[in-house]
């Protein structure tokens, strides 16, 4: 998970946020339709079309949470989860453009431990060390360490060592000499050349 630099809300997005959050927590509070999420339409079309390009922009067409690239599956995560925290459900610092696996492993996840990407003091390497034999993520710093708690329960609840991820990143990592004089924003799992 690589630091990014959020850009400021579009604001036609703005213009609509207490609107569009009102009326999801009237969903939300109606047992009926309590699930029933929808982008709302912005001049015909679906907001989270109109989103995507924009946070696509903030992370250089990466995926948020575990930095693929290019993202073929473009979906967007409510970081805080959207009927659980209703009144965050159209908050610009809460979305995040996210492959579909990662969108899928986070799911309703809430929990306050896991590092949001766009944290003023977030930086990969104060809460990640990665292993270049294994291709695995590993949290640092001592294990009774906020900055490690968070680090292992990221690791976890977004399952960044699991389903091929480290083999992926292990083999751009056992190449990286190919990839020296290339802009770093063009290749996958940023972070292996960090080091």
């Amino acid at each position: 998970m690589m630091e990014l630099s959020r850009s400021e809300c579009p604001k036609w997005f703005a213009d609509k946020i207490d609107l569009w959050t009102q009326y999801w927590i009237n969903k939300v509070n109606n047992p009926n339709t309590r699930n029933n999420w929808d982008w709302y339409d912005i001049e015909g079309m679906p907001t989270n079309q109109c989103l995507l390009p924009l946070l696509c922009f903030d992370t250089k067409n990466h995926c948020s949470y575990c930095d693929k690239n290019p993202l073929r599956a473009k979906e967007i995560d409510h970081f805080k989860p959207k009927v659980e925290c209703p009144e965050e459900a159209f908050s610009w610092e809460n979305l995040f453009i996210v492959c579909k696996d990662c969108n899928y492993y986070k799911l309703s996840n809430n929990n306050d431990l896991i590092l949001k990407p766009d944290e003023i003091q977030y930086k990969f390497d104060t809460y990640f060390f990665y292993e270049e034999y294994s291709g695995d993520l590993k949290p640092k710093g001592t294990k009774d360490s906020i900055e490690y708690r968070r680090a292992d329960e990221t690791i976890k609840s977004l399952k960044l060592n699991e389903n091929g991820l480290p083999r992926a990143r292990k083999r751009y990592s056992d190449c990286k000499h190919v990839f020296e004089n290339q802009d770093i924003d063009t290749l996958e799992y940023r972070f292996i050349y960090l080091f």
